[in-house]
């Protein structure tokens, strides 16, 4: 394998962070917990806000479709987490319509000032979704993912936080845990490989030789795209905390008479109207954003299986044609044509269970 060095441009401010790993920190603890919290002081009341994920918007839309007001309301209601240090995600199920009759009672200039917090805090979130498949191949995630593998991430056991289990995985969560399983089988497939790859350099030395290194040159090509996008994302990400959000640049449009105007966006909603039409759009990006990098990462996969499977007939046809070799080496056999078979369609079977996930 080649020591090329992967060189990366990035941002004055993501090189001069005291640790890289730092920019992890607001995703790991989405995925980790399963909200992004901030603070907000309203009169006597101290309440800690927190962001809301698909699931509890399609809720809020059945509980309240025969009223838009009280629909308004109940945005505002889910996303609170702590009113004066009491948790209200415990018993939400039993208080949740008194808290929306609460916030229906509150000034609309109260309501605004709230919808405002909430809409920086759903721009929060929504700029962590394009990190999830960069996220997931760091070691830090894969130590994460080996700690909670085989549970359910929403558990009050891994967030720490009592009734997390009943508002469900957030988009961030869903991607994460299908890229971790994705690459577990991916690690199984490439190391299946590697044995199959082993075993025939017995047989072919020189002809697996040029198959290690074009596995190993795809292999750094791979890493080399990835590390590159990362940069990219990472920048944008970087840039829009710095306060430089590519969302507010100028656009322009062509008018029919040819003329050009400039499209001025507004990012913070104002109103729990313009906050509600918000976080649908954040959340349809966030789910193509899901399906995206899953239906990528599967795509894949299932390429790379297709090539190994053709790899391994290809070695079998190299080693059946070797005589004798079992008796001058009895702790090596050649595999028989239906075993070769066999552990193809047992690999491809492996790889289809990524399409279930």
């Amino acid at each position: 394998m080649s020591n090329k060095k992967i060189v990366v441009s990035l941002p004055d401010s993501y090189v001069n962070r005291n640790s890289v790993d730092d920019y992890w920190d607001e995703i790991e603890l989405f995925i980790t917990r399963g909200f992004l919290t901030c603070k907000m002081s309203i009169k006597d009341l101290n309440v800690v806000f927190k962001t809301v994920n698909h699931k509890e918007i399609s809720l809020i839309n059945d509980m309240y479709f025969y009223n838009e007001n009280k629909k308004m309301d109940a945005y505002i209601a889910f996303s609170i987490f702590m009113m004066n240090g009491v948790q209200c995600l415990i018993n939400r199920d039993e208080t949740i319509n008194r808290v929306v009759d609460l916030v229906g009672g509150m000034d609309t200039s109260v309501k605004n000032e709230i919808v405002s917090k909430l809409s920086h805090l759903n721009m929060r979130s929504n700029r962590l979704h394009k990190l999830v498949e960069f996220y997931a191949y760091e070691p830090r995630s894969r130590y994460k993912w080996l700690s909670v593998k085989g549970t359910r991430i929403t558990d009050e056991n891994n967030t720490g936080v009592p009734g997390t289990s009943r508002i469900g995985m957030n988009y961030c969560q869903e991607s994460w845990v299908a890229l971790s399983t994705i690459i577990d089988i991916k690690n199984e497939v490439e190391s299946n490989w590697t044995n199959a790859k082993f075993v025939g350099s017995c047989f072919a030395g020189k002809a697996i030789k040029e198959v290690y290194d074009r596995d190993n040159a795809n292999k750094e090509n791979e890493i080399k795209e990835r590390e590159e996008r990362k940069a990219s994302v990472l920048s944008t990400y970087i840039n829009s905390i710095h306060g430089v959000d590519n969302a507010t640049q100028k656009r322009y449009e062509m008018l029919p008479d040819g003329r050009r105007a400039e499209i001025v966006s507004k990012n913070v909603a104002e109103t729990a109207e313009q906050l509600a039409d918000q976080l649908s759009m954040a959340l349809s990006g966030e789910k193509d954003e899901h399906d995206r990098i899953v239906e990528m990462e599967i795509k894949k996969i299932r390429e790379r299986e297709n090539k190994i499977n053709e790899r391994i007939e290809t070695m079998y046809t190299l080693t059946n044609n070797i005589s004798n070799f079992d008796e001058d080496n009895p702790s090596i056999r050649v595999i028989t044509e239906e075993e070769a078979k066999a552990l193809i369609k047992k690999s491809n079977e492996r790889v289809s269970s990524v399409g279930k996930l």
